[in-house]
């Protein structure tokens, strides 16, 4: 029966902040309700405190997991002495969110994630660092101390703010590294790997991988901290549908105690690390197959005839045989810890490895293209484009390991491109097989290149003031202006047209000729308007007339138009716009008189 009326209900969104704990103990709930068929949606990792807080008081979510502690910051209440005992502040959050948002508190677990600072443990033994007090007299003779927070940290009153004011002390600007969202792994890693010279770090109470990654906590005699027992946090309604959802909950997050948390999250952390090596120790083998197994040159003796592959143990030189190092340095940084320094260097290695393999390729086709004839054929093999490929993804890997921030991520990719770019730019690669042919006919890729930049720019110009031009409409502006705007949106294509019938005829007089005959044809009889002017103004209205710069009007089943001078023309416009309605003051401001004859120029 419950089954049944689980399913007929609405899925419950499971929500949960964006930290490794947050991220364990939503993805717990979800798995809790799923195994007694109740249907979900999962929104774990939503965001940070604000986010996920105001996401289930507005009702997106039905339930996340939270913290008792909290309650001092929702509500105000941080200067009471309930916050400080367990169950005191659990019976007070429970009472207060249920009377204000109908949120109910279900059974917390037996832990306590606090917020705690965490030093690296060298700064801790050299400097004698136990507690906050110890971290204060550091800190007061001058001591070298940058810390790794995020910013709900350094901002929230009963965080960062109660420490400094309990223990008289004050971190300055550039001592805080301000990192995004409230995942502690990444402010731990940040302390572990020094990154831009940190040596300290906020943690929870049941952080897994602080001792692992060489950092030490450090303690809070002064209890400044409320205490934080993880709790299921559930709207009203959602309960009142499923009122065994507390039932279910309950010895779950009863188990979870301190030193289980603690070991679940550093599972989390050492799963993280295995998961580098199974994405980089594949990459690294895959790449290793590639270069002895699959042919990297393709040589034929002219373009007609295939190819014969030729493996690495075949190609001239030994050039090739260097490249080997990178892969056994690459080998190498597979088993190495994930710092930052280890990102880079495989950064490194993979651009130098991927340059190295280009310069490879320019070589062996002029070697070929020395030795053998000028009709050979030398191009890239599958394993080349392999390994290409395989570099490109270590180095993008890396780069996201390193950084969460996009632009970085695109600055390091983009850069990787420049040194092909240059070898492409100076005629490294001519002796490619494409590349010859580029080059032995360059003239004719050129006036190629030159004939569809000239077309482009020909269509941009009437798309960009739209095509064509609407003498219905800019007609009823201001009669001074409408000449000089018809004329600018038309004389710019009518150049370009003009310059690319240039091109093929020889020069601009043949090529305006050209394009004045084949204007003609459409019933267009101003050419010799345009040879016969004088003054760039002509020139540039002619030009004008003569590209079909053209508003069409559709009446009787037959479309009339006018060009920018006011000249009516009755036969075909293509592309012309239908302009059903306002057929009469249009024509008139155009200087088209009832009763004449359309076909002549008035």
């Amino acid at each position: 029966m419950l089954a049944t009326g689980a399913q007929a209900a609405e899925p419950v969104k499971v929500g949960s902040k964006i930290d490794t704990e947050g991220s364990l103990l939503g993805n717990i709930i979800l798995q809790v309700l799923e195994s007694h068929d109740v249907k979900t949606v999962n929104k774990v990792q939503l965001g940070t405190t604000p986010v996920v807080r105001g996401a289930i008081t507005s009702g997106e979510l039905d339930i996340y997991p939270e913290y008792t502690g909290n309650g001092a910051f929702f509500f105000k209440t941080e200067n009471d002495p309930a916050w400080k005992d367990a169950q005191k502040g659990y019976e007070k959050v429970k009472q207060l969110d249920y009377d204000k948002n109908h949120l109910v508190w279900l059974t917390p677990a037996p832990a306590n994630n606090t917020y705690t600072i965490a030093v690296r443990k060298d700064l801790a033994e050299k400097n004698h660092l136990v507690s906050l007090a110890d971290l204060s007299e550091y800190l007061k003779k001058g001591g070298t101390f940058k810390l790794a927070a995020s910013a709900e940290f350094i901002e929230r009153s009963d965080a960062l703010p109660a420490f400094e004011k309990a223990y008289g002390f004050k971190l300055e600007q550039s001592q805080l590294l301000s990192l995004a969202g409230g995942d502690t792994a990444v402010t731990i890693k940040a302390a572990a790997q020094q990154t831009s010279g940190v040596n300290a770090a906020m943690a929870y109470g049941t952080d897994g991988p602080v001792a692992a990654l060489g950092l030490e906590t450090l303690t809070d005699p002064k209890g400044v901290q409320a205490v934080s027992a993880p709790t299921a946090v559930v709207r009203e309604a959602v309960l009142k549908e499923y009122p065994q959802i507390g039932d279910w909950l309950k010895p779950v997050f009863t188990s979870l105690d301190q030193k289980t948390l603690q070991q679940l999250n550093a599972k989390i952390a050492v799963e993280a690390c295995w998961r580098r090596v199974l994405v980089l120790l594949p990459l690294v083998l895959l790449l290793a197959a590639a270069w002895m197994l699959l042919p990297i040159i393709n040589n034929a003796p002219n373009r007609l005839v295939s190819g014969e592959p030729l493996g690495i143990t075949q190609l001239p030189g030994t050039l090739h045989y260097w490249l080997a190092l990178p892969f056994l340095m690459l080998a190498g940084l597979t088993l190495a810890p994930g710092r930052a320094l280890t990102q880079l260097v495989i950064i490194a290695i993979g651009e130098l490895l991927f340059i190295g393999l280009l310069l490879l390729l320019g070589h062996i086709a002029s070697q070929f293209a020395l030795e053998g004839s000028s009709l050979a054929r030398t191009s890239p093999g599958s394993g080349l484009w392999l390994m290409l490929a395989v570099c490109l993804l270590l180095c993008a890997d890396a780069a996201n390991r390193l950084t969460a921030n996009p632009l970085w991520r695109l600055l390091l990719n983009l850069q990787i491109w420049i040194v092909p770019v240059v070898l492409l730019a100076t005629g490294y690669f001519s002796d490619l097989s494409l590349m010859k042919e580029y080059v032995n006919r360059q003239d004719v890729f050129d006036d190629a290149l030159s004939h569809c930049a000239l077309r482009g720019a020909v269509r941009a110009a009437y798309c960009a003031p739209g095509r064509p031009c609407r003498l219905a409409a800019v007609a009823r502006e201001n009669r001074r202006e409408r000449d000089w705007r018809r004329a600018c949106a038309n004389c710019a294509g009518a150049l370009c047209a003009i310059a690319a019938g240039a091109r093929r005829s020889g020069g601009f007089a043949a090529g305006a000729t050209q394009h004045c005959g084949k204007r003609a044809g459409h019933g267009h009889v101003a050419g010799a308007n345009f040879l016969a002017s004088g003054s760039p103004a002509g020139v540039a209205g002619a030009a004008a007339q003569l590209t079909g710069g053209l508003c069409a009007d559709y009446r009787d089943g037959r479309y009339r138009r006018a060009d920018w001078c006011g000249r009516i023309w009755l036969d075909y416009f293509p592309g012309a716009v239908e302009q059903r309605a306002g057929f009469g003051s249009a024509w008139r401001d155009a200087g088209y008189r009832p009763g004449g004859d359309r076909r002549r120029a008035i």
